[in-house]
């Protein structure tokens, strides 16, 4: 998503597998049901921060990002039988256990291993 949103859009849609960055560094994210803030390294060195929601994130502007996860993590996902993206440059490919492999042809091994993963809930 590349729209700055307000507090309340990013707390609207926010979703369990992303993470909201905010233009000061902060970073948001559900943890167990409960929105969780992330401070930035200014707001640490002044004291001026919280974990939970306050003043302090109330006039920030947010831009929501997927949580990238390993490709160990992707791998166990689609055992669980759900559903996980490869992202790469100039594009994303979406796989699941029953789906065809031709997206493997397409990327090195390399690329597969290290690269950007998210796992969808189906």
């Amino acid at each position: 998503m590349n729209k700055w949103l307000t507090t309340g859009e990013m707390i609207d849609q926010l979703t369990v597998r992303e993470v909201a960055i905010s233009q000061s560094g902060d970073e948001a994210s559900w943890e167990g049901g409960e929105l969780m803030f992330e401070p930035s390294t200014h707001k640490i060195m002044e004291n001026n921060f919280s974990r939970r929601m306050n003043k302090v994130y109330q006039n920030e502007n947010w831009k929501i990002r997927p949580r990238y996860v390993s490709f160990e993590e992707a791998m166990q996902a689609l055992r669980e039988g759900k559903k996980a993206t490869f992202h790469y440059a100039g594009g994303k490919t979406t796989v699941g256990l029953q789906g065809s492999m031709d997206w493997v042809r397409t990327s090195t091994w390399n690329r597969i291993i290290n690269g950007k993963w998210t796992i969808e809930n189906v």
